[in-house]
């Protein structure tokens, strides 16, 4: 009763073991994820000279120091992953870099030849795109499975540690209801001017408006096909009168999550963006996660974080480019062309004609 929180009766007392625990525990990531640092450096030269420290043992005469840093190692060990960026610094045996949450490392046994190589070496040469051959001839389908639900940014190149039950995290209530932009957004302009109407219908009236005159509107949306182990994208540009400007789609192989794909559709799009004379131009979307992590400051260390980066760094490039938020409804031109994807076998474009089968949407 005494360590349970107020909200549930109890008097809020910290358990204090626990506490410390997850106390010694940042300090135990630090070490992990700083292995340069001078404390880093001086405790592995100590107690694991020839081991990372997620492979380090209390070991003899230990320091007291040391003994309760390493209380906490199991919870650090358990928890933490590394996100592939070039794979120089990973090796594919013996590293936790798969995105499992239980086990971070390969499954399947490895040859004598590849124990020790990096995990670039699954890369395509030259490009940031797992070599598919490669996996299906050196892995089982669990291991092959979750490399490929591992995003690859096109620009960093450290393999980076992350704690692995922060990387699926779902938008919470309030952020969603009070601290994002949107939602900001919505409450002033919204909400106060339309106290009587339903707050469905409030936000139903986001993401209609077209962009004003001179500027150009990309609704973007990515879908996936986990039965055949693909995602794909698809975007519309529409200038300030609605009238239909272009159309891209394209399809890729990868497990990856609706978040992931969202994302690195918003990344290829801003890409084929680059070579096309649609200058300022809003790019709109229906995820709600994408669309906060690519407008607030806060970067994370982990697949979705690295291709919010990319995306960040490729809309710098650029330069006119505004991102927004659309409900689903009206998105569903981009929809409509990131499903035609799925049976394409490369890219496709459309220019200044539509498709016959995408007319009716452009006016949804």
């Amino acid at each position: 009763m005494l360590c349970k929180p107020k909200a549930h009766g109890g008097i809020g007392f910290k358990q204090l073991h626990y506490f410390n625990v997850a106390m010694l525990g940042k300090q135990g990531w630090r070490l992990l994820s700083q292995p340069d640092s001078l404390v880093a450096r001086i405790l592995k030269s100590r107690y694991h000279p020839l081991t990372s420290f997620g492979k380090a043992t209390v070991g003899s005469n230990p320091s007291y120091a040391w003994r309760s840093i390493m209380a906490a190692h199991h919870v650090i060990t358990q928890g933490s992953r590394i996100q592939i960026g070039n794979g120089l610094q990973t090796t594919i045996d013996g590293s936790p870099w798969l995105p499992d949450l239980d086990h971070g490392y390969v499954t399947a046994p490895m040859p004598d030849a590849i124990i020790n190589a990096p995990v670039s070496s699954l890369m395509l040469p030259g490009q940031r795109n797992w070599d598919l051959d490669a996996l299906t001839n050196i892995f089982n389908e669990k291991d092959r499975g979750l490399i490929t639900q591992i995003p690859l940014s096109s620009r960093i190149n450290g393999d980076v540690w992350y704690w692995s039950a922060d990387s699926k995290a779902d938008e919470s209530v309030v952020h969603c209801l009070l601290n994002c932009s949107f939602a900001k957004s919505c409450w002033n302009s919204k909400v106060w001017k339309n106290k009587n109407r339903r707050l469905s219908s409030v936000l139903n009236l986001a993401g209609q408006q077209r962009p004003s005159v001179g500027w150009f509107k990309c609704n973007v949306d990515a879908t996936t096909f986990s039965s055949s182990g693909k995602i794909s994208h698809g975007a519309v540009i529409r200038n300030s009168d609605g009238v239909f400007i272009a159309a891209r789609s394209d399809c890729f192989i990868g497990s990856f999550g609706a978040r992931e794909a969202e994302a690195i559709g918003v990344r290829e799009i801003l890409s084929w963006l680059k070579g096309l004379p649609v200058f300022p131009v809003i790019v709109e979307m229906d995820s709600l996660q994408v669309f906060n992590a690519l407008t607030t400051n806060s970067f994370s260390h982990n697949g979705f974080g690295f291709i919010i980066d990319d995306c960040r760094a490729l809309a710098h490039s650029i330069g006119d480019v505004t991102f927004s938020f659309v409900r689903r409804s009206a998105n569903s031109a981009a929809h409509s062309i990131a499903q035609v994807g799925g049976s394409l076998s490369g890219p496709r474009e459309w220019r200044l004609v539509p498709p016959p089968w995408l007319i009716s949407k452009l006016s949804a």
